[in-house]
């Protein structure tokens, strides 16, 4: 092998180690790095329905602030929106998102589906409907403290 094979793998080696995540220092996101993870939260993991959030990007004590609740903490909100909506029924289309600020992000998305509990809060099929949720980041880690969602109609029509 030559000196310059062994330069390249030394190289390579060294940056995939700086991108190894370790738990011994606090974790800081850049704008996009939030912005693409809260797009494929939405639209892949669909989290606005499942619940399925990746945790890493909110403050543990974020507060997921909805027009009929509030929610304490990523790890409540996953398990408040896994027992609300029928999943299979349901689903979150990504309409836009964008920084709106260095410490806001906006999504906008429309929901259609069904509720689990047909009594929970009118129940049943609901309405597509449009909303917007507001992202608040903390100015240190980058990470979402406050989530707040807001409904451009009511899902009962």
């Amino acid at each position: 092998m030559s000196a310059s094979a062994d330069n390249a793998d030394a190289e390579q080696t060294s940056d995939t180690s700086e991108d190894i995540d370790t738990d011994d220092e606090p974790q800081s996101f850049s704008m996009r790095e939030i912005i693409e993870t809260i797009k494929d939260d939405i639209s892949n993991h669909q989290y606005l329905i499942t619940g399925d959030l990746n945790e890493v990007i909110y403050a543990p004590n974020c507060e997921f602030k909805q027009p009929l609740q509030t929610i304490k903490g990523p790890g409540a909100f996953k398990s408040k929106m896994a027992t609300l909506w029928d999943q299979n029924k349901s689903k979150v289309e990504l309409l836009e998102i964008a920084e709106e600020d260095p410490s806001h992000i906006v999504a906008t998305w429309r929901i259609s589906g069904v509720l689990k509990n047909f009594y929970l809060f009118g129940g049943g099929k609901l309405a597509p409907f449009i909303g917007r949720t507001k992202y608040t980041l903390d100015p240190q880690s980058n990470k979402v403290t406050y989530s707040f969602e807001e409904w451009e109609s009511t899902p009962w029509g």
